[in-house]
């Protein structure tokens, strides 16, 4: 929704065709914007994220320990495996 309006906005739509727009677009007929899909860095960092996060609850890490865990794996110092 934040995104269709968003687009809605930006192109200056009004009335009907604003209307006739966001219909499309809640409807999955038209794309929102562009910037759906994260860039391959976006897409890596994302993967890292779960990594890191997977080995830590795998860990049992909690509070001060996890976060400097997660710190560590996230900056790609080789912790993220176990």
């Amino acid at each position: 929704m934040r995104s269709c309006n968003a687009t809605a906005t930006s192109r200056h739509l009004t009335a009907d065709a604003r209307r006739s727009f966001m219909s499309e677009c809640l409807a999955g007929r038209t794309p929102a914007a562009s910037g759906h899909e994260p860039s391959a860095a976006q897409a890596a960092q994302q993967e890292r994220m779960r990594s890191c996060n997977t080995t830590a609850t795998s860990r049992q890490l909690a509070g001060t320990a996890r976060r400097s865990f997660m710190t560590e794996c996230l900056a790609g110092h080789g912790a993220s495996t176990d």
